[in-house]
């Protein structure tokens, strides 16, 4: 029950610590898009559209995670890995991960230049949002094991990222390895020896 700028500032070094891999992609992008001149202010134009709905989305999912564990008590991470791996297995998720690689054309001067890397930071951020949302609430929940969960949550996350778009669909992604293990074996089973 921390106040509320304590609520962001936390938020605000979770991002910092976490999100830096995922936009690897896009800052190149907006980087070699934009003239030599404005490249640094393309660049920080496109942060603020991306951590303006981040920061947004931070204390409602500390508000989700403070009834989570309420609602389980002690069971609150074993709950929140279980509905992360849900998602990542849904075709809501891999709809908003495709979207997280789609790119978008940044104009050369002036205020539209502003604006395009502003809506591509905006929009970057809300589809990652949507793709990251369940992970990102595995730390807020993990307690004393914040530190290895957000490490975890991290690596996850750039597993996910770093998939080829696929078309959305219901499974289990490699980077879950006993999950993924475990298919393989059933699926092999299932055809029986070679002759």
């Amino acid at each position: 029950m921390n106040p509320i700028h304590r609520i962001l500032a936390g938020w605000a070094l979770m991002l910092l610590a976490m999100m830096p891999p995922l936009l690897a992609m896009p800052l190149v992008h907006v980087w070699r898009s934009s003239l030599p001149s404005r490249r640094i202010r393309a660049s920080v134009v496109f942060l603020l559209g991306y951590c303006t709905l981040w920061m947004a989305v931070g204390p409602i999912l500390a508000a989700l995670a403070l009834l989570l564990q309420i609602a389980v008590i002690k069971n609150a991470l074993a709950v929140a890995l279980l509905i992360a791996m849900l998602w990542s297995a849904s075709p809501w998720h891999r709809a908003a991960l495709n979207r997280c690689h789609q790119l978008r054309r940044i104009s050369m001067f002036g205020w539209a230049a502003d604006r395009d890397c502003l809506i591509f930071g905006m929009t970057h951020s809300l589809f990652c949002i949507v793709s990251c949302w369940a992970w990102m609430f595995v730390p807020l929940v993990s307690g004393a094991w914040h530190i290895p969960m957000m490490l975890f949550t991290g690596a996850t996350m750039l597993a996910e990222r770093l998939t080829p778009p696929e078309p959305p669909r219901w499974c289990w992604h490699p980077f879950f390895l006993p999950i993924h293990l475990y298919t393989l074996l059933t699926k092999h089973n299932a055809q029986g020896p070679h002759d």
